[in-house]
């Protein structure tokens, strides 16, 4: 007996970072469901058989091996969710666990029992689980083969290869064999990982050397400057002190500290701005054996006092310019001195008993809270990095560098131990210096200086875009350019290049409390452009790195977790809470020294370089979405004038909204409209910021990086408009109540009544919302008001003077099939033969576009060209490969090849020429044999212009330049909506006595006469000799054999629709039939009826040809496990607008079905009868909608979090 399980794994996120296949042999199985492309060709060499306990071979038991193989991909990829199916004879069956890091073996085990009772359709995903008598089928990107008595896995060289194969055998087994004797351990706390893992983690630790780091820092300092008496310790641009100065002048403060009763331990302040009396002020309190506290005036006032009071600092040292601020704001016991009036005449070091295990300095950091944390590092932590660094940049005394930092950030330390520990020479930027790239690489040239210890990105970045020709020539001097603080994207590095050359740039990674740094990594090649994000390298001497899951168990290599840092460096803990102490740093069985659990997420690469993923809470989701910020800041920074930006969230209305800042360059042009335009072209639409808004200065933190929390703070107003038109204040009743509503819906203050809905953070579901709140007062409000009425002064206006008896509704009781008509837009003078081998193709990022695509490239020999808006070929090939992917993974990636080879033709089809250049103007027009137009905008609700932009002026152009070519066919995607909105408006009969589509009225809809009147143009067309085919399609739905559906599910009238009622619990009790054609379905037909030369002036509805009652689909739903109550539809009114609690989400889906294509009494029935004999002919058969269909539709929605799990199965 064959016995065959195919697994379906349906990820709920993407993997924070990716590296293409040109930087690492290998790949994990996380990273190849991730976001990246990666080619699929077959292995074939030799497998080796994994090796199974006794008792698994004798039980052969079934739920051992679905338990271990969710596991497996569970420990693989860090998922939570794991489903798939399974295929026993002629069952198929679902698995479903949602793994927590207390998920025990036998909790597994017991789903996978549990998963033999639940029934589903057959389907063949990419990973498969197969028992095997025959042949091994070549279809599936990732199987584990049982044969026999072997078990081994059978995959593609980006994933199983002769580097990892043994990686992969080695967990599996370890999961498949803890399973048949661990039923109560813990899935993650098994060790899975491979000796050979645990030998490139032990080589990236190899970290060992011998450092004196029982020694203080001032005592460093003090033997540098006795080495180096006359030389200059700092520079600035009017102060130069010498390392002997600089050692008793510090002397002298100590001294003055000591006669002040300063203790060992005690806390003192230095309350400056970054200046050479600082650092002696830094120096004596350590000297003094007192811990240096920086506080920098340039904070909040408020943190400075908490810093103050946290620490209980009995003297602040103060400067002229920062005595009188500091007197207001110290602690009430505090002294505050300045510091020109406690130096002394005693030059003498003090004698003082500090040890190195004594704290040196504590620097503040910002908390979850809202409470900053002080960080108490030891002097043996500091001299731990000290000497570690000096490794790494190889400093020595000859070599002068740059200050950049205040001193109340960390990485002042990296900047100051050259100075300590090597005898360097440091010139101490000025404000101005720091700002500007000129006077930034002036003062290089000026002082000699050989290196720069570590900048922001965000400044790294200003210098690239803003440096003169002079100025690169200026900054040639620099062995090496170090830059951290935040994530190194590679496009900041390539721009560096670009502007400076090669000049070695080193990506430097460490929490304050490690001392400063853990990693570096050096960049001295040029960074390709494939590269995304730049590696975090390698560890420090004496750091050492783990990279642990939840269980603290090892990940395997390629497999993200947290970042447990162990090292002498590590600070003692935070200064007053214990508990978050007690939180992050821990002890772990892998060594005695406690570790410093980062927060941070990375991965160990297969060529033993940790690569950054980001934090745990970096992924944020919306609207169903996971959505990585970082991303989309990375389209937002390579947008054209864009100077600096950020993205962050803030919630509105209790929805998570992105709001993109943005810095521009002076005197360009650039708004939120061509921002939103461009992105648009990067990324998918949940991913779309609903606000864009210009900053002249980014807020920044003490880092120098940008204080995204401050902006994520600060309050969304409305004021893109008012920059370019007058704000008008609302007067009428009418435009009050607009007004309020607006307000609310968009969570803003105030609005004027000229702006539009949609430059101001509307969009389709914000309608909804609108609707909601202004139905009852405005009963005559239709969902594409809206959209025609777009400002609140065009909206009241409409209010005001529109007429009641206009929303008298027509009700049909006779039954209509709305057929085919005409079937012909005529006939054609002689029957011809058309090659079709070149075929141009609109709309291939859109849901139909796209399977008509897969079509072309699966069943034909055509060569497509498909028009794309993007910046580039390369970025368009990229948005296809990106769109079909989401709906055939398997096959992009078996057919990277044949996929690359599609002609990406850049272009707009709503503009004249389609948009295109010359050069693929004029070869386009002598290569093209056939037009696919399905480009559209298929919004039911928009105003006027832009559907006769988008819709009729499109197709119009494409038609015109159809003419121009040789004997072309012209295939016009059209709507089956045509022939129903003629219906519902009384206007199908008299039209059925009609021959021609000229002959049809007007429709109401815009949408839909938009595009009766593209098929009104394209027969006068074809009456003058283009050769025009019109396919008109119905409810286009799910895919039959997956369920899976477009990416912007959330726009679908039944999806949401259904999702309404779901939510409401109740549903209208009416009846009329619906139309689910499946979209792998109507591709295929629309393809073969393209291809066929009789089909030349035909019109073809594309539907199913079988029809479903409303109510047999509610059942189909209720069956899955929904509760929904049919009520009398009027009573389903009243309940959607009345003020009883209920899902608000739902009643806004409601809301728009009521007053759009939502559920009604209707005799009208899609058929198809001039497609159904061409269907017969070639022998093709439409998939009912049955309940195996209904399952995957159902399925597919709440796998991507659209529809929520029943609650029989949460």
């Amino acid at each position: 007996m064959a016995l065959q399980v195919i697994l379906k794994s349906l990820f709920l996120k993407k993997e924070l970072f990716t590296m293409t296949t040109e930087l690492r042999q290998t790949a994990s199985l996380t990273e190849l469901l991730g976001t990246q492309p990666l080619p699929f060709t077959l292995i074939d060499y030799e497998n080796t058989p994994l090796h199974i306990s006794p008792s698994i071979k004798t039980t052969a038991s079934l739920r051992v091996l679905i338990a271990s193989y969710a596991s497996f991909l569970h420990r693989q990829s860090n998922e939570a969710t794991i489903e798939f199916s399974i295929h026993l004879e002629d069952r198929v069956n679902l698995f479903n666990y949602t793994f927590t890091p207390d998920s025990i073996v036998g909790d597994v085990l017991r789903q996978a029992d549990l998963a033999m009772t639940t029934v589903l359709p057959a389907n063949y995903p990419a990973l498969a689980l197969t028992f095997a008598t025959g042949p091994i089928s070549n279809e599936f990107a990732l199987a584990l083969i049982v044969e026999n008595d072997a078990l081994y896995f059978q995959s593609t060289p980006a994933i199983i290869n002769t580097k990892n194969e043994t990686l992969f055998n080695t967990h599996f087994e370890t999961l498949l064999n803890s399973f048949d004797q661990l039923s109560e351990l813990p899935i993650m706390a098994i060790p899975i990982v491979t000796d050979a893992e645990l030998e490139t983690y032990a080589l990236l630790n190899n970290t060992s050397s011998l450092f004196n780091n029982r020694q203080c820092m001032h005592t460093i300092f003090s033997n540098t400057a006795k080495k180096h008496p006359h030389k200059a310790a700092f520079l600035s641009v009017d102060h130069t002190i010498t390392f002997s100065e600089l050692d008793e002048q510090s002397n002298s403060i100590a001294n003055s500290l000591i006669h002040k009763n300063i203790m060992v331990g005690d806390y003192v302040a230095v309350y400056m701005e970054r200046s050479i009396d600082a650092i002696i002020a830094m120096l004596g309190v350590m000297k003094a054996g007192a811990v240096y506290v920086p506080i920098s005036p340039d904070n909040p006032q408020e943190r400075n006092e908490f810093i103050m009071n946290d620490t209980q600092t009995s003297i602040i040292l103060t400067d002229d310019k920062t005595n009188s601020l500091a007197k207001i704001i110290a602690p009430p016991l505090a002294k505050v001195l300045l510091l020109e009036q406690i130096k002394n005449d005693s030059f003498t070091r003090p004698i003082v008993d500090v040890t190195a295990l004594d704290i040196a300095y504590i620097i503040y950091t910002s908390g979850s809270t809202g409470r900053p944390k002080g960080v108490k590092i030891p002097h043996k932590s500091i001299a731990t990095f000290g000497y570690a660094e000096t490794q790494i940049f190889n400093f020595s005394a000859e070599d002068v560098l740059t200050q950049f930092y205040t001193l109340t950030f960390d990485a002042s330390m990296l900047e100051l131990c050259p100075m300590i520990f090597s005898g360097a020479t440091l010139y101490m930027l000025s404000k101005e210096e720091r700002l500007d790239i000129s006077l930034f690489a002036a003062a290089i040239d000026k002082h000699n200086i050989v290196g720069v210890p570590m900048v922001p990105v965000s400044a790294m970045k200003q210098y690239s875009l803003f440096a003169t020709a002079e100025d690169k020539k200026k900054m040639a001097q620099l062995r090496y350019f170090g830059v951290g603080g935040e994530a190194l994207p590679a496009e900041v590095a390539r721009l560096f290049q670009k502007s400076f050359g090669l000049i070695p740039l080193i990506n430097v990674y460490g929490p304050t409390e490690c001392s400063v740094l853990t990693t570096t990594y050096r960049i001295d090649k040029i960074v390709e452009n494939h590269i995304t994000n730049i590696p975090i390298g390698t560890p420090l001497s004496n750091y050492r790195v783990h990279i642990l899951n939840e269980a603290q168990q090892y990940c395997p290599v390629g497999v993200a977790g947290e970042m447990y840092i162990e090292s002498e460096g590590l600070a003692e803990g935070y200064l007053n809470l214990p508990l978050k102490t007690d939180e992050v740093f821990v002890h772990t069985a892998y060594s005695s020294n406690k570790m410093y659990r980062s927060g941070d997420i990375v991965r160990l690469s297969n060529d033993g370089l940790l690569e950054f993923a980001g934090r745990k809470d970096s992924q944020v989701k919306i609207r169903g979405f996971r959505v990585e910020l970082g991303e989309i800041e990375d389209h937002l920074l390579k947008a054209n004038h864009i100077v600096d930006g950020a993205i962050v969230t803030t919630e509105l209305q209790g929805e998570l909204t992105l709001i993109a800042y943005y810095q521009k360059e002076k005197n360009c042009q650039l708004n939120a409209h061509s921002l939103t335009a461009d992105l648009k072209q990067q990324l998918p639409s949940y991913m779309i910021p609903s606000y864009f808004i210009e900053v002249e200065n980014f807020p920044l933190l003490p880092s120098g990086k940008i204080n995204r929390a401050e902006l994520s703070n600060r309050p969304i107003k409305s004021e893109k408009s008012s920059k370019v038109i007058s704000v008008s204040n609302a007067t009428t009743p009418t435009e009050k109540n607009i007004s309020q509503a607006w307000c609310d819906v968009l969570n803003i203050t105030s609005v004027g009544i000229k702006e539009d809905f949609f430059e101001i953070g509307g969009h389709s579901l914000k309608v909804l919302a609108l609707l909601s709140k202004l139905k009852k007062t405005y009963p005559i409000f239709k969902i594409n008001d809206f959209f025609q009425y777009r400002t609140i002064e065009e909206l009241a206006n409409y209010a005001d003077h529109a007429n009641l008896n206009t929303m008298v509704e027509k009700i049909m009781t006779v039954h209509t099939d709305l057929v085919e008509h005409p079937i012909s837009l005529g006939a054609t003078a002689t029957a011809a033969h058309y090659e079709q081998q070149h075929i141009l193709l609109t709309g291939a990022t859109g849901y139909l576009g796209a399977h008509l695509l897969l079509q072309l490239l699966k069943s034909t020999s055509c060569t497509p060209y498909i028009i794309v808006r993007a910046k580039n070929k390369a970025a368009g090939l990229a948005r296809i490969i990106d769109t079909l992917r989401q709906y055939d993974h398997d096959f992009v990636e078996k057919n990277s090849a044949l996929i690359n080879n599609c002609s990406i033709i850049i272009g707009d089809f709503t503009q004249k020429n389609i948009g295109m250049s010359s050069t693929d103007l004029q070869f386009v027009r002598t290569t093209i044999q056939a037009i696919i137009h399905c480009g559209a905008d298929v919004r039911h609700f928009g105003n006027k212009e832009q559907f006769k932009k988008n819709n009729i002026e499109s197709t119009s152009y494409l038609a015109e330049f159809a003419k121009t070519c040789t004997n072309a066919r012209f295939h016009y995607v059209s709507t089956l909506g045509i022939q129903e909105d003629l219906a519902v408006e009384g206007k199908w009969d008299p039209f059925l006595q009609q021959e021609k589509i000229t002959d049809a009225p007007l429709i109401d809809s815009l949408y839909t006469n938009s595009k009766l009147e593209s098929e009104k143009l394209l027969q006068r067309y074809f009456d003058d000799g283009l050769p025009v085919t019109i396919y008109r399609p119905g409810n286009i739905t799910c895919q039959a054999s997956t369920g899976i559906f477009q990416k912007n599910i959330d726009t679908n009238a039944v999806y949401r629709m259904f999702k309404s009622f779901i939510l409401l619990g109740k549903a209208p009790d009416v009846s009329f039939a619906m139309d689910f054609t499946m979209v792998d379905y109507a591709s295929e037909l629309i393809t073969k009826l393209a291809l066929n030369d009789s089909t030349v002036g035909g019109i073809y509805n594309i539907c199913n040809t079988t029809q479903i009652d409303f109510k047999d689909v509610i059942q189909h739903f209720i069956q899955y496990g929904y509760t929904i109550e049919l009520v009398d539809e009027s009573e389903f009114i009243r309940f959607v607008g009345d003020d009883t609690p209920k899902n608000i989400e739902g009643v806004e889906l409601a809301m728009a079905g009521i007053e759009g294509d939502g559920a009604k009494n209707s005799p009208l029935v899609y058929r198809c009868p001039q497609s159904t004999k061409f269907m017969q002919a070639e022998h093709l058969v439409c998939p009912p909608p049955s309940e195996a269909f209904f399952t995957k539709m159902i399925d597919y929605a709440v796998s991507i979090n659209y529809f929520p799990k029943p609650i029989t199965c949460i």
